[in-house]
């Protein structure tokens, strides 16, 4: 089953328009009155708009380039601001981040620090590039260069847990988080970060009570129902996770992952039905559920809805060797014998498979088709049942 992730958002670039603000601030002129031609640029970013920085910034330096080729050539004097072409590779680096370019954004942003070292807010661009190619301890490297943005960055903290925790340093990366929630008391993102750590180190408790201060931290965001929920189903509390995702849903009722997280826990609670009902919706909506859907319709009793939401399972296999699991629990043992040939056809038939399909095709009176699938069970696990089917063929015939 796909429960809560361990991860909920590798918190992206949700810190580049803090870093990018007092740097668009900075730059807008070069001290002589003439603008920096990068100034557009840091604009874009700032807003968000990543794709449209990229494209400007090829554009402004492949013109800076030809116009700088163009006074050389012609020997012009005139007043011009030439293109900072580090700085230019400092903002492609950080927008290679923002594209998931991490190699080369690495290599732009290590080329400029050697440069110029002192360009803190680059560092902790550096340090999430790192983190995501998998180089932890560089990343942390990284992270005690930009230490002065950690009073004005929660996304530092969270970082460097989740660092120190991918180096099974569990120990650090919670007191990492709990030194971020004295400099930002209630902060939702390092609360929603250390619940998160104490469902990986297995601290279903702690997660609980982390997840219900997130309730007084912030009560428009959904994620402390969802955490507080997971965290109640880790430890066997079904009940009272039900209660607290359909609150959840109730107060946020278009998020999907609060509402499939509550379809998992009733099926765990033994209510197929409601859980059916509820992957139905979900599926209908656009999910990838009708698997879930079927099998719940099936555990529920109703078998012609688990065959009708069965025929939209889009993986082949699954689809059959669940449409058997509905047909035989379903006593439709004709149907289960007509399937046997497409299973054959398509190499699904092992032993589990054989037995399922010998019992049936018993069920159904066809006993020689019976006795052929059990003749193909090796299985000495199943020797037991598949010898007492022939016992009773042998007493019926």
């Amino acid at each position: 089953m796909r429960f809560l992730k361990n991860k909920i958002g590798w918190a992206p670039m949700w810190f580049a328009a803090v870093l990018l603000t007092a740097t668009v601030a900075s730059a807008n002129d070069t001290g002589d009155g003439l603008q920096d031609p990068l100034t557009p640029v840091r604009i874009l970013m700032k807003s968000g708009r990543w794709s449209n920085a990229e494209t400007a910034l090829k554009r402004i330096v492949t013109l800076e380039i030809k116009r700088d080729k163009e006074i050389h050539e012609n020997e012009e004097d005139v007043e011009h601001v030439h293109l900072d072409l580090l700085e230019a590779n400092a903002l492609m680096g950080i927008i290679d981040v923002q594209f998931e370019r991490h190699q080369s954004g690495i290599k732009r942003l290590e080329r400029v620090l050697r440069e110029r070292p002192n360009k803190t807010s680059l560092w902790i661009y550096l340090a999430q590039a790192k983190a995501s190619t998998g180089d932890h301890e560089g990343a942390l490297v990284a992270l005690d260069k930009c230490k002065d943005l950690s009073a004005r960055l929660p996304g530092w903290f969270i970082l460097k847990s989740r660092s120190e925790a991918e180096l099974q340093k569990m120990d650090q990366a919670g007191n990492t988080l709990k030194d971020g929630l004295v400099v930002f008391p209630g902060n939702l993102d390092l609360l929603r970060e250390k619940c998160m750590l104490m469902f990986l180190m297995g601290l279903y408790n702690e997660a609980a009570r982390t997840a219900a201060s997130m309730f007084t931290a912030d009560s428009s965001d959904f994620s402390a129902f969802l955490m507080m929920g997971e965290a109640l189903r880790k430890v066997g509390n079904f009940r009272d996770s039900i209660l607290i995702l359909e609150e959840g849903v109730l107060r946020f009722p278009k998020e999907t992952q609060l509402k499939t997280q509550l379809a998992y826990v009733y099926a765990l609670d033994g209510q197929h039905l409601a859980a059916a009902r509820l992957f139905e919706r979900l599926t209908r909506s656009g999910q990838d559920l009708a698997f879930e859907t079927a099998d719940q319709y099936r555990l529920a009793g109703r078998y012609q809805d688990a065959l009708k939401w069965n025929g939209k399972v889009k993986n082949g296999q699954r689809r059959q060797n669940q449409r058997l699991a509905i047909a035989i629990s379903g006593k439709l043992y004709a149907l289960a014998c007509s399937m046997a040939a497409q299973l054959e056809h398509c190499g699904q038939v092992g032993d589990n498979t054989s037995y399922q399909l010998a019992y049936s095709c018993f069920r159904h009176g066809d006993f020689p088709q019976s006795i052929r699938f059990l003749d193909r069970i090796s299985d000495p696990t199943l020797a037991s049942s598949a010898q007492g089917i022939r016992d009773a063929i042998s007493r019926v015939m």
